[in-house]
């Protein structure tokens, strides 16, 4: 009982620290760098080594900046390790939703908000990491009932229960990919250390068909965009609804799902930025990458890496990727958890409904007429003219989205514990902070 208190203990002092005696945000912006030398790295060492993870052989030349860390790998704890994750994309409280009920509040599939925005808040990014613990998936359940869930330090806790209920083991082991893999160097030359013991690798995954499905009701209703087939020019479908005062606006779906994939992005990078920022605040190493083949990653060349194993389907040389059954089932098509358009359209609507259940941000004054607003959904001619253009672009392309896959995965970082003999002896003074140089006393000593 002793050390449970005491661990409770620490644990509380480190969650303050992290809320209350960190640098500020400008502080951190000044000084943020990329620190990609972890402590058993090795930069541009020459000759061949074994990946202490996957066993494949790294051959590298020798370089001006050649090191070798003689330190043992020291994996992040589960505290920095809850504390990165709720920086990604951990919930906060509920979202404000003052869009205003006729310039389209509906659009919103949920008030439950997180420490980044999404498009229509669909909370269409979810967060995968692999440590030497295995591969998991961070999905904190969350229902909301105040504006602001961490007010106060008796709130910091909730960023360890959030982390531990959420989290979602995928597999016991790392993925089996690094630097190594050929032909091309697909993960990129510039990530020697990609997947080192010890290492944190922080994988976004974003699907971009849950924001495009919920969103044709809006570009339907108060946009009046007509999707039309690049390769046709005509409908796609959308031939009863194509007059004035109905759809007016020709816009090509591949136009349509660029802007999509586009949004998605932005989910992306700020759940990266995020990361960055807190592995600056908590001293610990961080680089972000892009420049590399997503679908290793994902799971789709499995002769030379197994990857996160996610179900796709290819169609017309192009592999469209769905999903992990059982959790993530992502809003694309064909996919077996609803192998119709209309079963999709559906499941977005649905999703819309169960936002009721839940707490809203509105006073007692306004909030029931903002209940009936949202209780009567978007009008049943945007719900039939979304079937059918999904209809229309599943039968004629065998896959929706038609141009892009439903799930993308292309930036990522990697935290580790910082090397501190290679930033001393290879780089000028001033690229360590105080955090970087004390980390290990203030995150692991007494």
């Amino acid at each position: 009982m002793e050390n449970n208190d005491g661990t409770r203990t620490a644990e509380r002092r480190r969650l303050k620290l992290a809320f209350e005696g960190t640098p500020t945000f400008f502080q951190l912006l000044a000084t943020a760098r990329t620190r990609r030398v972890g402590l058993g790295y090795a930069v541009e060492p020459g000759g061949e080594e074994t990946h202490g993870v996957t066993g494949r052989r790294l051959a590298s030349r020798a370089g001006p900046l050649a090191y070798v860390s003689g330190a043992r790998p020291e994996p992040l704890t589960e505290l920095e390790t809850a504390l990165l994750c709720w920086a990604a994309c951990g919930p906060t409280g509920l979202v404000t939703g003052d869009i205003g009920v006729t310039n389209d509040l509906g659009v919103l599939m949920g008030f439950a908000g997180r420490t980044v925005p999404s498009a229509g808040n669909d909370w269409a990014v979810d967060l995968i990491f692999t440590n030497d613990d295995g591969t998991f998936l961070y999905r904190p359940s969350f229902c909301p009932s105040k504006a602001v869930e961490i007010e106060s330090e008796e709130d910091y806790p909730k960023v360890l229960q959030w982390f531990r209920e959420g989290l979602v083991r995928l597999s016991d082991r790392r993925l089996d990919v690094d630097w190594s893999i050929s032909p091309g160097r697909p993960m990129g030359v510039w990530q020697y250390n990609l997947n080192r013991p010890g290492s944190t690798w922080f994988i976004p995954v974003v699907d971009v068909g849950k924001s495009m499905v919920n969103l044709y009701f809006s570009v339907f209703e108060h946009m009046q965009w007509l999707i039309t087939d690049e390769a046709t020019g005509e409908p796609c479908g959308l031939e009863p609804w194509a007059r004035p005062g109905y759809l007016e606006v020709p816009i090509t779906q591949r136009t349509y799902e660029e802007v999509m994939v586009h949004m998605a992005d932005y989910q992306h990078g700020m759940v990266i930025q995020n990361i960055r920022l807190a592995a600056e605040a908590l001293g610990l190493g961080c680089w972000i990458f892009g420049g590399f083949c997503e679908e290793i990653v994902l799971g789709g060349f499995r002769p030379l890496a197994k990857g996160l194993r996610f179900k796709y389907k290819v169609v017309d040389g192009k592999r469209n990727y769905v999903g992990l059954p059982g959790h993530l089932e992502g809003f694309g098509l064909p996919a077996p958890w609803h192998e119709t358009p209309e079963r999709l359209v559906e499941r977005v609507l649905a999703l819309r409904e169960q936002r009721l259940a839940g707490t809203l941000p509105y006073s007692p004054a306004v909030e029931g007429a903002v209940r009936e607003a949202l209780k009567a959904g978007p009008p049943q001619w945007c719900v039939e003219a979304t079937k059918a253009v999904i209809n229309y672009l599943y039968s004629r392309y065998g896959r929706f989205p038609v141009y892009y896959s439903t799930y993308h995965s292309n930036f990522h970082a990697q935290v580790h514990h910082v090397d501190v003999e290679f930033y001393e002896t290879r780089l000028k003074p001033g690229y360590l902070t105080r955090q970087h140089k004390h980390h290990f006393r203030l995150w692991h000593g007494d």
